[in-house]
């Protein structure tokens, strides 16, 4: 797996054309009226290294609260959600998540189920400049 770069930048687009990326995020907006049971179950990657995952995740936390890091306006509230999907060169997707509580975003599990059972999916984007050069093995 790569490391994901300090300098990455959170575009806007189209859903389909952000499902299709590589590199992708998705923003959730917390709704209190919604209460969707959805029924499925989560699957992690179980090739990871540890060590590039802890390095992955301190960069992002650091990149994420910078401002211009997103180039479309997202307003976040509290408990709004975000997720970074990033696709290594053997096709295996590592997903990020974000939290917004107190007027940061804080890491959290990604749970997609969970997020859709209060959440909506309100915007995405690809994720650019997101892997740094040098690959890790």
């Amino acid at each position: 797996m790569c490391l994901i770069s300090d300098k990455l930048i959170l575009n806007p687009c189209s859903a389909s054309n952000a499902v299709t990326a590589r590199h992708y995020w998705i923003f959730y907006r917390w709704t209190e009226s919604k209460n969707h049971l959805p029924i499925g179950a989560i699957t992690v990657p179980n090739s990871i290294d540890r060590d590039i995952d802890d390095a992955n995740r301190q960069t992002l936390l650091k990149v994420i609260n910078q401002p211009n890091v997103v180039n479309t306006e997202l307003h976040p509230g509290e408990g709004d959600k975000l997720a970074l999907t990033f696709t290594t060169n053997d096709e295996l997707q590592v997903k990020y998540g974000f939290e917004y509580v107190h007027g940061e975003w804080h890491e959290t599990t990604f749970d997609p189920i969970k997020w859709m059972s209060q959440h909506h999916e309100e915007k995405f984007g690809k994720i650019e400049n997101a892997l740094t050069a040098r690959w890790v093995r």
